[in-house]
């Protein structure tokens, strides 16, 4: 049996882990099923004893759960477990809903836009509610990404500068051999980070491309990339456009209507038949 008032015997914070250890062994528990059943067990006094480990305290939260990622990444074979264990949690921050019969979030109902959704205030709108309310985590992440990514090129271009001054006038640069990829490009961090994030764009593209006249070919092939929707969706989203349009048109030429315009119908009925531009 161990004497619980051999507290009094320990100084240093390694003789009081080892005499915690001891004591839990004596108990038939471990270090993981101690925190397990500090972090799962319901009782009164266990839960008001952990209240402040998720908010208040999330500071010494943070540090322990860094600390317990560090030491598992001090073992080379441990790194890819760790690594598949952040990768869950980061799938699990990414779950969405599916529910998309409303025009927010990564989804867009094509047959539900207005002309409004093209307005930049609602573009600006779209913007700022997918990044600081829907996927700030995703956002964040890309962002990170992408200016570390920059970071390191621009690193890269500083070292090599000497080395690559005396090289470049002996270059030609009408030169077919030239590898395009040797043309440095610097990503814009946001507007690249939108372009993965906001449908919204996608959407907006594919509508405008096809009101342009681009060719099917090129859509398929805009749409592989990523910069558009498919045709299918860019029709689908013309044709409610095309149905709001024409309710317009009909309200605009509406007779008897509450505040008159200055556009008559174009084809209207009399006794002299069909006359395109009758003002009867």
């Amino acid at each position: 049996m161990i004497p619980l008032d051999r507290h009094k015997e320990l100084h240093t914070e390694a003789s009081k882990i080892i005499y915690i250890c001891d004591v839990i062994k004596l108990l038939g528990l471990t270090p993981k099923k101690f925190f397990l059943a500090f972090i799962e067990q319901k009782d009164i006094e266990l839960a008001s004893r952990r209240r402040l480990w998720a908010i208040e305290g999330w500071d010494s939260t943070e540090i322990l759960l860094d600390t317990i990622g560090k030491f598992v990444c001090s073992h080379v074979r441990a790194r890819p477990l760790w690594n598949e264990f952040i990768l869950t949690q980061a799938k699990k921050v990414l779950q969405v809903d599916r529910k998309r019969d409303k025009p927010c979030g990564l989804y867009y109902n094509s047959k539900e836009i207005s002309p409004d959704f093209f307005a930049g205030d609602n573009r600006v709108l779209r913007d700022n509610q997918m990044v600081h309310e829907e996927t700030p985590f995703l956002y964040n992440l890309i962002k990170s990404k992408i200016l570390h990514q920059s970071n390191d090129d621009a690193d890269d271009d500083v070292d090599n500068t000497e080395d690559s001054s005396d090289e470049g006038d002996d270059i030609d640069a009408n030169d077919s051999l030239c590898d395009p990829k040797d043309d440095a490009i610097v990503p814009d961090g946001e507007a690249r980070v939108a372009a993965k994030i906001f449908r919204a764009h996608m959407l907006e593209n594919s509508a405008t491309f096809l009101a342009c006249g681009v060719s099917d070919r090129v859509s398929k092939y805009l749409n592989y990339i990523g910069l558009s929707s498919s045709r299918l969706t860019s029709h689908s989203a013309m044709r409610k456009l095309g149905q709001t349009a024409e309710k317009s048109v009909i309200k605009c030429m509406k007779i008897n209507q509450k505040y008159p315009t200055n556009l008559s119908p174009l084809i209207c009925m009399c006794e002299r038949g069909l006359q395109p531009g009758c003002t009867c």
